[in-house]
């Protein structure tokens, strides 16, 4: 089963409504680059908590890899509880990159390709 996540997000009428979105089936093999670039920043974070800079591009790569432009990411931003904030942005990254044990349990089967020589 796809990760999926809920938000908090305004309607046409201004009101907050709850709204839950899918990972696609697949992810784009460019997020695995972008991703590692993603999580060496975090990484060498000195004091444990990133700088604005740093929370955009998370943001962005969520939005963007993780849930293929389902919502932008302001609304990603400020769909969150913010006491939930940093926790959700690290295990959003994490999602991206890494398939949970039941989605790798469905891919044992993945294919290889291999050159003869």
């Amino acid at each position: 089963m796809a990760k999926k996540i809920t938000l908090y997000i305004e309607n046409d009428q201004g009101e907050e409504v709850e709204k839950t979105f899918h990972q696609p089936a697949r992810i784009k093999g460019k997020a695995a680059r972008v991703g590692l670039q993603l999580g060496k920043k975090m990484e060498s974070l000195e004091n444990g908590m990133p700088g604005d800079d740093l929370i955009d591009e998370m943001l962005q790569f969520i939005a963007e890899y993780g849930y293929n432009g389902q919502f932008t990411a302001d609304e990603l931003e400020n769909g969150l509880d913010a006491r939930d904030f940093f926790q959700a942005l690290s295990g959003e990254v994490q999602a991206v990159l890494q398939r949970t044990d039941n989605e790798a349990k469905g891919k044992s089967d993945l294919k290889t390709v291999t050159s003869k020589k």
